[in-house]
């Protein structure tokens, strides 16, 4: 049996890092959107909601936090040396 590998440049390359910030910036929109339903529709907040909005929010907090120090640690590698 042959096996196909995927290989990927990096697990900290750029376009996965503002793909994993994309991804978690929609989910923090529809919670969002879903918490404003609860509360101007149902008058009423389920728990489950509540967890999944507040693991959202701290999924795109470290998102950021991930793609700002990955950004800032490959500007200082691939600053020209001064010699």
């Amino acid at each position: 049996m042959n096996h196909v590998w995927v290989s990927f440049s990096a697990p900290t390359s750029r376009a996965l890092r503002l793909a994993a910030v994309s991804a978690a910036a929609i989910g923090v929109t529809f919670s969002v959107y879903f918490m404003r339903v609860q509360f101007a529709f149902i008058h009423a907040f389920w728990i489950y909601c509540l967890i999944s909005a507040v693991l959202t929010v701290l999924l795109l907090i470290a998102a950021l936090a991930h793609y700002r120090a990955r950004r800032s640690s490959i500007e200082v590698a691939t600053r020209p040396v001064r010699t």
